[in-house]
């Protein structure tokens, strides 16, 4: 009876080792169609020269991992923001002859800040807000009455009016910027950039002194009306972009604006619709 029950203990342990011999294979065998790995494809062979593999890390690899860039623009305007002339007119009620002359004296630098979004590898969008201030002063002469005919020169009395004006000039440029014209060398760091600019006229402070004929003067403070307060401008222009190994870039650009209208128009001074400037960002 005793040799029955170790028989019997060995033969099920017999069956059950060999189940989970089998159970074993099947699960360490790949399915159909499948070729297990060889070991040449899993050892991979050791780099050349005794170098060490490293992960790469590049100024672009680092730029392409980010979407947003924030920083600021330093602007240079290298023209006059106006258009300055001497012009004459006349009225006969009352009679007189009005003489003006305009000057200017325009802002060459402005400050401003700047955000971009990378939407492709290639292509960003992006907005800027930056103020600048426009200056000119327009002197008029007014000369009343009709000349003596015994005199050889004009002798009437002269009534002369100075007025100095600076007003705010609110800039939104919204900008896409290509970058694509080379894959290599130095104009592969070059791109393009275009978009539509808006400016609003602001607080405008006008000064104006009078001298009468009489060796009296007299001084307000009536404020110019510009002559359109908001303008839309087109803009494009050309710039480089450059990364360090932290993504920090540095983007020289110029630029053109053409405006659809006149901020100021007087006789003696108008605003120029063509606008020209050179920034050099910092982006983080």
């Amino acid at each position: 009876m005793a040799r029955l029950r170790v028989f019997t203990i060995v033969l099920y342990g017999g069956v059950f080792g060999g189940a989970a011999l089998v159970f074993a294979q099947d699960s360490q065998t790949p399915p159909a169609g499948q070729n297990p790995p060889s070991s040449s494809s899993a050892t991979q062979n050791p780099p050349p020269g005794g170098q060490t593999t490293a992960p790469a890390s590049t100024a672009t690899n680092v730029a392409s991992e980010r979407r947003f860039f924030y920083g600021f623009r330093i602007v240079y305007f290298p023209l006059r923001q106006f258009d300055t002339s001497a012009r004459q007119s006349e009225s006969t009620n009352p009679v007189a002859d009005y003489t003006y002359q305009g000057s200017s004296s325009a802002q060459k630098g402005a400050l401003a800040g700047s955000f971009e979004y990378v939407i492709t590898r290639r292509l960003s969008a992006g907005v800027e807000f930056y103020l600048t201030h426009a200056t000119y002063t327009l002197t008029t002469n007014v000369r009343t009455g009709l000349p003596s005919p015994n005199s050889s020169t004009d002798d009437r009395p002269v009534t002369m009016y100075v007025q100095s004006n600076k007003a705010n000039y609110w800039d939104l440029p919204l900008i896409a910027r290509y970058q694509g014209i080379r894959s290599k060398g130095l104009l592969s760091h070059a791109y393009w950039l275009v978009g539509p600019e808006y400016r609003h006229v602001g607080r405008v402070r006008t000064g104006t002194d009078i001298f009468y004929p009489d060796g009296t003067t007299g001084y307000n403070e009536i404020p110019t009306v510009p002559t359109h307060r908001n303008q839309v401008g087109a803009l494009v222009g050309v710039g480089w972009r450059f990364f360090d190994q932290f993504g920090f870039k540095v983007t020289p650009e110029l630029r053109y604006v053409r405006w659809n209208s006149d901020a100021f128009q007087v006789l003696g001074a108008a605003s120029t619709k063509n606008e020209v400037s050179a920034a050099l960002g910092f982006s983080f």
